[in-house]
């Protein structure tokens, strides 16, 4: 290697070897950083369930056999009155007490925000699963309304779909229901009106079960 002025450096392996080590140490300590952040962007920390980028890609690894499933979304009942009554930590909490009683889902990640979830089952069992998870929020003294749809290639359009059938089953005063054109599973009940539902438990934290 020329230096100038005629001089020249002899690039040496006890040169060459510790320079390497040191470059690669800095590219290891960079790749495990970017790791690290890509697996912190596709968890959620407050419900340790995966975010939608997180779900969205899970689900393109499942969605040529998309016709085996069914998607559920869920809209969190007055949410922000409870994060305002209740505080942040205590309701985040408590839907990640009532997350830990969901069962025979394939996925379940945060949607938008915090009040909105998303879930993947296997075909026919949406509505039972969406039955079972409702039964635990009230345990928690939360309520959700919920739209079960066929699961279609690509998951924002079912996701959409069942928004849809959400934000019509609350225009009509049904919040606390489960809605949906999905195939109705063994174990599904049918939904109830907003007049007779029953009412989530207490809120008083006195009233809950520990998790």
């Amino acid at each position: 290697m020329h230096l100038g002025g005629g001089r020249v450096l002899i690039m040496t392996s006890d040169f060459i070897f510790p320079f390497l080590t040191v470059a690669l140490m800095g590219l290891g300590a960079g790749c495990l950083y970017l790791r690290h952040e890509l697996q912190a962007s596709l968890l959620d920390p407050a419900y340790g369930i995966p975010t939608r980028a997180g779900g969205e890609r899970i689900w393109r690894r499942l969605s040529r056999h998309c016709a085996r499933y069914e998607v559920v979304f869920l809209d969190l009942d007055e949410l922000h009155c409870l994060n305002a009554e209740l505080g942040y930590p205590e309701v985040d909490r408590r839907i990640r007490a009532m997350l830990v009683h969901r069962s025979h889902d394939i996925l379940t990640a945060r949607w938008y925000s915090g009040d909105e979830i998303v879930a993947i089952v296997p075909v026919g069992d949406g509505q039972g699963f969406a039955y079972r998870l409702l039964d635990s929020m009230r345990i928690h003294g939360l309520s959700a309304t919920f739209g079960v749809v066929p699961a279609a290639p690509k998951l924002s359009e079912a996701v959409q779909k069942a928004m849809e059938v959400v934000a019509a089953a609350k225009a009509a005063g049904r919040r606390g229901t489960v809605c949906g054109d999905a195939p109705r599973s063994a174990v599904g009940r049918p939904a109830v009106s907003g007049r007779n539902r029953r009412r989530p438990a207490p809120r008083s934290a006195g009233t809950l079960s520990q998790s």
